[in-house]
Order: structure tokens, then C-alpha cells, then sequence
């Protein structure tokens, strides 16, 4: 649910591409649009601010291209309506994300269309498995260790 409510929020398309040294992200309004269904009205949709304000600033690793946000959701509305306040605090993570995007990248236009060039990422991810264990020598390994340590004498 969240990430069908980010793609009829923002109708972004993203591609991400890497040179010889350089991340960049490829940015293209989409021109898709929702059509009625059989003569039914389109719903107008409330315009939502573009600027987002928060108590605690949000964090953000621009090379991985995630916010990072560290207020806590209000208890009342998370109470009576999860959705709705799960929603918002999606909204407006994604909407600082894209700010920072558009304004602290440094922006490229070409031919194939308008780029944004990624840093380097800060945020170190884990390993998907864990470190493997140093292995035993097999025999045959143990057996060619001790034939070169005799023939050095």
C-alpha cells in the first residue's frame, strides 16, 4: 500500500546509472494519467505542500538515495487512524527525499533527459549473509604444507 500511495503522489520515474566513476539518477516526469472509467467524474485531488517541516531534521544518504527520519508519529492519530498517519509520515519523507534531490544534487541536462549525479553513499549496509568461518586445510593441503616446509631445509 505505501509504495502504490507514493506512485500516485509523485508519478516519478527514477533510473539509476553508473559510469566509470560517477551514480547518477535519471529524472523524467511521467505523462501518464488516470482516465474515467465510463463516464465517471475524475476526483480532484487537494494540493499538497511541497515543503516539509519537522521538529528533528531529517537525515539524508543521498548515494543511497534514503531519508532518515527520526520523529516520532503523533500517538492519538496513530490510534484512531494507522493508515492515514502511516501515510503522512510516508508522504513527507518522500516529498524532503525528492527536495533534496532537486536541490542539493547537482543537475545535468542531455539528450537522453535531465540527470542528477549521486555522491558516494555514508550509510554502510549489511551483509545479506553472515562472514564465512575460516575453513579447516584438507588433508591433501596439510600434506603439501608439510612436504614445502621439509624441502626448505
Amino acid at each position: 500500500m505505501p509504495l502504490k500511495l507514493l506512485l500516485e503522489l509523485f508519478y516519478w520515474k527514477c533510473n539509476i546509472s553508473q559510469t566509470s566513476n560517477h551514480r547518477y539518477l535519471l529524472l523524467a516526469m511521467s505523462t501518464a494519467t488516470a482516465q474515467p472509467i465510463s463516464g465517471e467524474k475524475p476526483e480532484k485531488r487537494e494540493k499538497l505542500v511541497v515543503t516539509v517541516e519537522k521538529p528533528i531534521p531529517l537525515e539524508f544518504d543521498m548515494g543511497h538515495l534514503t531519508a532518515f527520519d527520526a520523529n516520532p508519529l503523533d500517538p492519538k492519530t496513530y490510534r484512531t487512524d494507522r493508515e492515514a498517519c502511516l501515510s503522512a509520515a510516508i508522504r513527507d519523507g518522500a516529498q524532503a527525499l525528492i527536495n533534496q534531490v532537486l536541490t542539493a544534487l547537482p543537475l545535468k541536462s542531455t539528450a537522453e533527459g535531465i540527470f542528477a549525479e549521486l555522491p558516494e553513499p555514508v550509510t554502510p549496509l549489511p551483509r545479506e549473509k553472515r562472514i564465512p568461518m575460516p575453513k579447516e586445510p584438507t588433508k591433501w593441503l596439510a600434506l603439501f604444507t608439510f612436504r614445502l616446509s621439509r624441502s626448505d631445509r
